[in-house]
């Protein structure tokens, strides 16, 4: 890395201490978002661009700004992989999202179907279900008066979950409940073991929390596997139940392995099918429910664009019920939700790392570096969002994304949530040993720096882990002024990076280096080249969370996402460290086994199902009908297990991204009452006081304007990781295999070079013409789902949900902050405000 010219760090620990010590004390509100999350991280490009790299314990990550960089990376996803992840992040999640190659391509391609247009329209009538459930409590907690302070937090997290139960499982919506509160548990767990480099061979330490992280484990699958196989009767009996997503995934599983021959090799098993259950819910879950707290916290901010959001749902809908048609129109609260996730997108960092040397734009990396691409950073760079990337504007998607990136990959909030990786040390002890905490990464050291990379230098097994552990720490520990320059703050120690080494910046996690890519063409080059910049390898750990289609690569990946695609098309949308036996661990284990429990019962009832010939219309059943038809045409499948982690994936990606849009969106709104009157007065144009229904959604064109925006500035995953494991060409860099890459989502949405100098306000015009407008000056810069091949699956669902909830509070409530509101969006999983959004309600 010496021949790209970065620098690099400290013996041994690298700078994880410094990511990992954050202060808990909340920030002046005032302070630049980017700045204050990412303050370590960022400090470097005042003083040497954006080349950057910094050192989790012996592994160097090379931070990547560049879009087109970052697109290079995501679309080649078989040159640039996963990290290999700790083993005991596994757990959690190890559906699709965490695989490679052939697997990941089954899998993609059994998934797939449930998630499509056409499908999600069925699961419609649940998502409204659930948003009245909310919007009722609501009413009855405000005062005679009409006004009451709420934190809207956890209500939007429970509506989520909500959501996820029953479009993901129909009926047995009960049990997703469950299986929501074990993952929960089970992501507070493996965040813990992802603060620390892992050492091989740690994970099967008898710890409580290695012990509790099994036991979770286990329970997941038991109740995944019950569900899955009551699913599968159902297919065998005919019964048309395709209304939720595990029942098409499974239906697709099935086609797939009697497309094939009936070769069961060719689907899913049932143990796969799990980890697919997991991943949907725990995905879901998170991103939608950060992304709805944003929102309201952002509309709380923004009044005037929570009005403008309100009146396009009112002109959509008016008093009558949102429908999914209706939900297509919220123009404004499209707008607005897409600004939030761009200034806090639920996922901070995307890693990928690279096994042999490979061309990246104009590098050349050498094998075994990490790349990381901070999404928040990359959502909140001045040069691609422009000067104002720090501020609240939904009009920057007014024209849509592509037009407010200009066609750059600079805007994926809803992108794999990114799993930290080190490399395996596999035979010996001795030679390999060196090789893999010295050797190597002093080798993909001096590649960087010869090619113009900077960053600190190595240090022994931590690389950069202690001085990140100490700058996250710190962040947290302070909440900022109301402003929307997240990115220092969510992704203080790359920030910290590209402020002293510049933009051509590297870190390392472990021995993996991880250029930091902020350069939207490069970012465009990563993200569609999914073969090439593939996901780092997850940890084990990340399984028992969730697995499934965001975890799966390569073959696995196509297979999954061809499968699970129906359920979330806008047809389908319209109808519808675990062996360490520490406390912790133990607990994680504990909700596996639950989660496998609860998620295997319903997809067996599915299954069982299907065999008597019962249909279901929710996401369940889509998924399995999928599933089932893929199997038939291919005979090759998703299995039961693989069922399971996508229902898992559902979960937890759904929730979590849409809720935290949503929150901030709200907050947002909040603060700029302007565009909270007038998404109201669309809502009421579009809906009365009606329903909102499905096409009216469609017209929502403020609303839609105010949701990019919410998604600009508090994009859900704030960094984007890829890797390559063979020597690969990015720009005008050639990359040894092993390389990492950081793809700053927020830096690159609030880049003034891109969005101009009003990057960091909540402008939601800059999505009036749509996406493509507002990213004219660099297209791949508006990356708020992620991009290339791998964009998120379920981005249809998402903001359909989010714009159903902000028309149906639009209609009954106005709001704004709560002097107790604390400024302080902080990402775990995904992107979410750390004290809550306490909001002060006023009914209509």
């Amino acid at each position: 890395m010496c021949s790209v010219g970065v620098e690099s760090g400290e013996l041994g620990v690298g700078e994880t201490k410094k990511g990992r010590e954050v202060p808990q004390k909340p920030r002046s509100n005032r302070k630049p978002l980017p700045l204050a999350v990412w303050r370590h991280q960022g400090a470097g490009p005042k003083n040497a661009g954006k080349k950057s790299f910094s050192w989790n314990g012996p592994v160097a990550r090379v931070t990547v700004m560049d879009p087109e960089l970052i697109k290079e990376i995501l679309v080649n996803n078989n040159v640039f992989k996963k990290p290999t992840p700790n083993p005991l992040a596994n757990y959690l999640v190890c559906g699709l999202p965490s695989y490679e190659d052939e697997k990941w391509a089954k899998h993609r391609k059994i998934v797939a179907p449930a998630f499509y247009i056409e499908k999600l329209k069925y699961m419609f009538p649940a998502m409204y279900l659930s948003c009245s459930e909310m919007v009722s409590k609501w009413e009855k907690l405000v005062s005679e008066k009409g006004l009451c302070e709420l934190n809207v937090q956890p209500y939007l997290e429970s509506l989520t979950s909500d959501v996820i139960s029953r479009t993901a499982f129909g009926s047995s919506y009960q049990e997703g409940r469950k299986i929501f509160q074990l993952q929960k548990e089970q992501a507070e767990l493996t965040r813990q073991v992802l603060q620390s480099v892992y050492v091989p061979g740690c994970r099967y330490l008898p710890t409580k929390r290695n012990k509790r992280l099994k036991e979770i484990n286990d329970e997941l699958r038991s109740i995944l596997s019950g569900i899955i196989r009551k699913r599968e009767m159902s297919l065998n009996l005919g019964e048309s139940e395709d209304s939720d997503l595990l029942f098409l995934l499974l239906k697709s599983n099935r086609q797939e392995i009697q497309e094939h021959g009936n070769k069961t090799d060719n689907g899913m098993s049932i143990a796969e099918v799990i980890e697919e259950c997991k991943t949907f819910y725990f995905a879901g879950q998170e991103s939608t429910s950060d992304l709805l707290v944003w929102t309201m916290v952002l509309l709380s901010m923004h009044p005037n664009w929570q009005v403008l959001a309100r009146e396009e749902v009112s002109q959509v809908f008016g008093n009558n019920k949102p429908d999914y048609d209706g939900l297509n129109r919220l123009k404004i609260v499209t707008m607005i939700l897409y600004e939030v996730l761009r200034l806090y997108s639920p996922g901070l960092l995307l890693t990928r790392t690279i096994f042999k040397e490979t061309k990246l734009g104009e590098l050349t990396l050498p094998a075994g570096v990490h790349l990381l691409v901070p999404v928040l950073l990359v959502h909140h760079d001045h040069e691609i969002w422009g000067e104002d990337v720090k501020e609240f504007k939904p009009e920057r998607f007014a024209e849509g994304v592509a037009k407010a990136t200009m066609n750059r990959l600079s805007f994926f909030p809803f992108t794999s949530i990114a799993i930290s990786a080190l490399l395996v040390i596999a035979v010996t002890w001795t030679i390999r040993l060196v090789n893999w905490v010295w050797l190597t990464p002093k080798k993909l050291e001096k590649c960087m720096r010869e090619q113009g990379y900077s960053g600190n230098p190595y240090r022994l097994l931590l690389g950069d882990a202690r001085e990140y552990a100490t700058t996250m720490k710190e962040s947290k520990s302070r909440s900022i002024k109301l402003t929307n320059d997240t990115a220092s703050h969510v992704q203080p120690y790359i920030h910290h990076l590209i402020q002293k080494y510049g933009k051509n910046s590297f870190m390392w996690f472990g021995t993996n280096p991880r250029l930091n890519i902020g350069d939207p063409g490069l970012m465009k080059e990563i993200l569609s080249k999914p073969d090439v910049f593939q996901k780092i390898h997850p940890e084990p750990l990340s399984d028992i969370i969730v697995g499934g289609l965001l975890t799966s690569e390569d073959e696995k990946w196509t297979n999954h996402r061809k499968i699970i695609n129906p359920a979330f098309h806008l047809e389908k949308l319209k109808e519808l460290a675990r062996f360490f036996p520490t406390k912790a661990n133990k607990r994680m284990n504990q909700i596996c086994i639950e989660l496998q429990v609860l998620l295997g019962g319903i997809v067996n009832k599915r299954v069982k199902d299907k065999e008597m010939g019962k249909k279901y219309d929710d996401s369940l059943g889509i998924l399995m009908e999928s599933n089932s038809a893929e199997i038939q045409e291919h005979g090759i499948g998703m299995s039961i297990e693989e069922v399971m982690e996508e229902c898992k994936l559902f979960y937890l990606a759904g929730s979590e991204t849409t809720s935290n849009l949503l929150v901030w969106t709200m907050i947002l709104l909040s603060m700029h009452p302007n565009w909270q009157t007038s998404a109201r007065e669309e809502v009421f144009q579009v809906f009365g006081t009606e329903e909102p229904n499905f096409d009216g959604l469609n017209r929502l064109k403020i609303v839609t304007m105010i949701l990019n925006e919410v998604l600009r500035l508090y994009p859900p995953v704030t960094l984007l990781l890829r890797a390559i494991y063979k020597k690969t060409k990015l720009g005008n860099m050639n990359l040894p295999a092993g390389m990492q890459f950081n793809l700053p989502i927020i830096l690159l949405h609030h880049n003034c070079d891109i969005w101009g100098e009003d990057a960091q306000e909540f402008k939601p015009e800059r999505f009036s013409e749509g996406v493509s407008n507002a990213t004219r000056k660099s297209k791949f810069s508006f990356l708020p789902f992620g991009g290339g091949p791998r964009i998120c699956i379920g981005q249809n669902f998402a903001m359909i949900e989010a714009k159903m909830a902000v028309a149906m509070i639009l209609q009954r409530f106005s709001f704004e902050l709560s002097p107790s509101y604390k400024h302080a969006p902080f990402a775990i999983l995904t992107l979410q405000p750390q004290y809550g959004a306490p909001l002060i309600l006023n009914k209509l």
